[in-house]
């Protein structure tokens, strides 16, 4: 389930500060609601962004790896001690060209999941729209995360198959009309 579990955050002197006052009254509605039996989505590249533009830091630089790490292991430590199942959606349907803020190219994405990997606790996701984009071969997305949530159509068959052989996660990305369905 995606939904707003996304604390604010500011950097101050180098350090990461978060604020999960919102994110606090998401759980708790989460928790009377006995949502919490379910994983929950959280999309985090915002956070790369204000690191990159906001603050100036170059991304995948050795200041940008601590800072981000940082923000997702505070992260994942307030997620534990609520009692809820966070998977951090690094990049929204990774791509090599037409990118939006929330879309990065293979390369990036790869460096986001090994950044998540590097998180103790962290559970990483990520939703391939194809086994390849203009070329470039989307499959290896399947050993560097652990939810892979590829588009339910026949251009990410090998994705489905490898994550199948791999024993990872396997959720389907858009598989109805609306997104409302998507992770319930």
């Amino acid at each position: 389930m995606q939904c707003n579990l996304i604390p604010d955050f500011e950097l101050s002197g180098g350090t990461p500060k978060l604020d999960f006052s919102r994110a606090d009254k998401t759980a708790a509605l989460i928790k009377k609601y006995k949502l919490d039996r379910f994983q929950h989505v959280v999309f985090t590249l915002n956070y790369a962004g204000d690191l990159t533009l906001k603050y100036r830091i170059e991304e995948f630089s050795p200041e940008f790896n601590k800072i981000y790490k940082e923000i997702h292991e505070k992260i994942v430590e307030w997620a534990a001690a609520n009692g809820l199942k966070l998977c951090i959606w690094t990049v929204d349907e990774p791509r090599e060209q037409a990118l939006n803020t929330w879309n990065r190219k293979l390369t990036g994405t790869l460096q986001y999941a090994k950044l998540i990997s590097e998180v103790k606790g962290a559970k990483s996701f990520i939703d391939p729209m194809g086994d390849d984009n203009f070329g470039v071969d989307y499959t290896p997305l399947v050993d560097a995360y652990d939810v892979i949530a590829p588009h339910c159509v026949k251009e990410c068959k090998k994705l489905i198959e490898k994550t199948k052989a791999a024993k990872k996660e396997l959720w389907l990305y858009n598989s109805d009309k609306n997104r409302l369905t998507f992770g319930v």
